[in-house]
């Protein structure tokens, strides 16, 4: 939290710089996103976008999103005598070093880093013996990529910006542990790298200003995450074994904010809205499929 105040003040600063030159052609294309979202456990997730003015060529952002899933009383295997809650847990943020203006549109690299904390306690009845179960998984992606982005402005209120980020691999850290107690006392854990193949995002940032003068924003993003890992696994025998997991997740996201005519500083004005999530995967070795999706109010500041 830290990094993202100093992350602020910095963007702030640049912001009223970018303010002065109101008559130059990139103006406002970028501009800064501070929002905050509440899932159904009543729990805060930050969206965030802090551009930075390099030069009138050159630029550099900061960006970092958070969600959650939970997902309660499921069963284990079908069995009738079990019950699994599931918390998980994604931090995105993406790092744009070095953003460079050709044609009014821009293309630079993108740094990308997605956390998944995965946390699952539960138990089953088997043959009359209970066992209990605690897992906790970490996932971390690093994948940098090339970002282009199509500048469809008609003017800093109105029209769309299209970006692609696309990255040739992606560098993953895992780090697993689980605990069974009750009818049997075992742990397993596997704690590695490995690396996966291309994966990409695309994303909208529509605005429309009405007659009213009121404004509004719309946004799209989709990402398309192939990860490739090995976990310990509990086997039939009631040891654990290494299995390899290959997994596609499809992450959707769709948003849609007014703007408050209410000027707060150096040209940030109120914003609330509502945004979908949906998160889909499917284990391409096992072919277990899972789909998880969110409504969510989002509010915040945006100028």
């Amino acid at each position: 939290m830290k990094v993202i105040f100093l992350a602020l003040l910095l963007s702030i600063s640049s912001h009223a710089l970018a303010a002065e030159r109101e008559g130059e052609q990139n103006t406002h294309i970028d501009r800064v996103i501070l929002n905050f979202s509440i899932d159904k456990e009543d729990n805060f997730h930050p969206d965030i976008y802090l551009p930075f003015s390099l030069t009138e060529e050159l630029s550099a952002g900061f960006a970092y999103h958070s969600t959650a899933d939970y997902l309660r009383n499921e069963k284990v295997l079908n069995i009738a005598n079990s019950d699994k809650n599931t918390n998980i847990n994604y931090d995105f943020i993406n790092i744009y070093p070095v953003l460079w203006k050709s044609d009014n549109n821009i293309l630079g690299i993108d740094i990308g880093i997605i956390d998944i904390d995965k946390k699952q306690t539960g138990f089953f009845t088997d043959t009359g013996q209970t066992f209990v179960f605690s897992t906790d998984l970490t996932i971390q992606v690093v994948k940098p990529s090339f970002f282009y982005r199509f500048n469809q402005l008609n003017d800093k209120g109105n029209g769309v910006l299209y970006g692609v980020s696309v990255s040739p691999f992606s560098d993953l850290s895992v780090t697993q542990s689980t605990v069974l107690s009750g009818a049997l006392n075992q742990s397993g854990s596997a704690d590695g790298d490995a690396e996966s193949s291309v994966s990409f995002r695309f994303e909208i940032d529509g605005r429309h200003k009405f007659s009213s003068g009121r404004q509004s924003y719309y946004g799209f993003e989709y990402e398309y995450l192939p990860m490739e890992y090995t976990l310990a696994v509990l086997g039939s025998n009631g040891n654990f074994t290494n299995q390899s997991f290959d997994v596609l997740e499809h992450i959707f996201k769709a948003s849609y904010k007014i703007q408050l005519n209410t000027e707060l500083f150096n040209g940030l004005k109120p914003v609330i809205g509502i945004s979908y999530e949906k998160t889909s995967g499917e284990d391409n070795n096992s072919g277990e499929d899972y789909t998880y999706d969110r409504f969510l109010i989002v509010f915040g500041i945006e100028g």
